[in-house]
């Protein structure tokens, strides 16, 4: 009898010393997730089935913590729900826990995660359809209307659901169209290093630290005749307040990029996919929809690049779809069409009154927005052309000492795209008439001489991937 009570108390402090399914695993505080999930397994039991603690067709909080507001202050949080700490068990599903994540500065709510002692995938995929997985195999399920997602972290093996907001294209680009939801009433295009800041404040993160040499760069490619724009500092960092598709954290590799005339030609946001096809699919038809039918090219590298094009606003949008990540570039650009409009009086429609043949001076007081002295260079500075991201220069020409220009210079890019450049050829000829091949002709090198209606000689020489075109009396 003493032996088969001693074997008893030996199984019975065994099981007690046992280590229950959920323990450890944690959340990025790194304290809660252990004690959810100690606490959670020690109450065993099943009441509650689980699949009864969610609802809702999409990623929803179970009912009693669905007062939980993200972005709330903790405070709020804890009344909200009945909490007095950042964990909580159930009083509804045994075995079931809460954790809340706040900022750490502001102490907002950022993630409710979620421990349970069986696997939760089966249960969420009969209510809000198959997850879509990354390549290390963690479900995630999405809501772009209300920007909630939630997903299995691998660490937790099923056990435990995150949900956090997160950035859906829906919600920052908004319906059809070339406006920009998360930019409204905000300026970004066409603003300068001062005007952006004003608007974003702390958004700009990296301002303190290089606002003042991306400001110093415009300067100085004004005055310097032989400095090079593509060295330069004129990119600030644009810091929005939530993760996006599979990532974790807020997004660091957002950059907001300047001209030569010290204003925003473009924004550049990336959207980490964690190798889902899927995910790249949905982000390919999202702006296929937004933008309109996309022209796709291929770049040395072999990847793919869809170009969008708004003539009427003159704003672009390349999508450039990668292993890992979507990324969009979304700027000004000035159509090659509207350069060479047969219509236009000059060569190329922006070229002014006096060019050539004026004086500097002439130029700048015409088109002061985009006259750049360069040092003794003189230009005028336009948006990017159709299929190139540098912007458009238009140089006077003139002879040393000379006071007046003896011509303009322009080159328009058609990167990956013979077939932009037959489309300029094309232009060439019905503006001008007959292209005339000059002496230095060759297939690979093809030069064309030209005469303008009242006058002027316009030389043309078309390379690989450019159109370089010089204007005289």
């Amino acid at each position: 009898m003493l032996r088969r009570t001693g074997l008893i108390l030996l199984l019975v402090i065994a099981a007690c010393g046992s280590k229950k399914e959920g323990d450890g695993g944690g959340t990025s505080k790194g304290t809660s997730g252990a004690k959810g999930g100690a606490k959670g397994g020690a109450k065993g039991g099943a009441k509650g089935d689980i699949s009864t603690l969610f609802t809702g067709k999409t990623p929803t909080l179970p009912d009693e913590v669905a007062k939980a507001t993200f972005d709330a202050v903790e405070a709020d949080v804890f009344k909200a729900v009945g909490a007095d700490s950042s964990y909580m068990t159930s009083k509804t599903h045994d075995g079931v826990s809460y954790d809340f994540d706040f900022t750490k500065e502001e102490k907002k709510l950022e993630k409710v995660t979620i421990a349970a002692q069986t696997e939760l995938e089966p249960t969420l995929t009969k209510l809000w359809g198959a997850p879509i997985k990354n390549k290390k195999g963690e479900a995630f399920w999405f809501d772009p209307a209300t920007g909630t997602r939630a997903f299995l972290p691998d660490y937790a093996k099923g056990k435990r659901i995150a949900f956090t907001k997160y950035g859906s294209l829906e919600r920052m680009f908004g319906p059809k169209g070339w406006d920009l939801a998360f930019a409204a009433g905000k300026p970004l295009l066409g603003a300068t290093v001062d005007e952006l800041h004003t608007a974003w404040g702390g958004k700009l993160c990296d301002y303190d630290r290089e606002g003042a040499n991306v400001k110093a760069a415009i300067e100085e490619y004004k005055k310097e005749a032989f400095g090079m724009w593509h060295d330069k500092k004129k990119s600030l960092r644009l810091c929005l307040a939530l993760p996006r598709g599979v990532e974790q954290y807020t997004p660091l590799g957002d950059t907001v990029t300047f001209g030569r005339m010290g204003k925003v030609e473009e924004i550049a946001l990336t959207f980490q996919n964690g190798g889902s096809v899927e995910l790249a699919k949905q982000a390919i038809d999202f702006f296929e929809t937004k933008f309109g039918k996309a022209t796709e090219l291929t770049n040395t590298s072999g990847g793919k690049e869809r170009y969008y094009f708004d003539p009427a606003s003159k704003r672009r949008a390349i999508v450039f779809v990668g292993e890992e990540s979507v990324t969009i570039i979304y700027g000004r650009y000035f159509p090659v069409a509207e350069m060479l409009a047969p219509e236009a009086p000059n060569v190329v429609s922006v070229a002014t009154k006096s060019m050539p043949g004026g004086t500097v001076e002439q130029a700048a007081s015409e088109d002061p927005e985009h006259f750049n002295p360069h040092g003794e260079l003189p230009e005028l500075v336009y948006p990017a052309s159709d299929w190139v991201r540098q912007e458009t220069d238009i140089s006077i020409d003139s002879m040393s000492k000379a006071k007046t220009a003896y011509a303009y210079t322009v080159t328009f890019h058609h990167s990956n795209n013979e077939a932009a450049g037959d489309e300029v050829f094309a232009m060439l000829e019905k503006k001008l008439g007959p292209a005339k091949k000059d002496s230095k002709w060759t297939e690979k090198d093809q030069y064309f001489n030209f005469k303008a209606k009242d006058g002027k000689k316009v030389e043309a020489r078309r390379t690989s991937q450019q159109w370089w075109l010089r204007v005289t009396k």
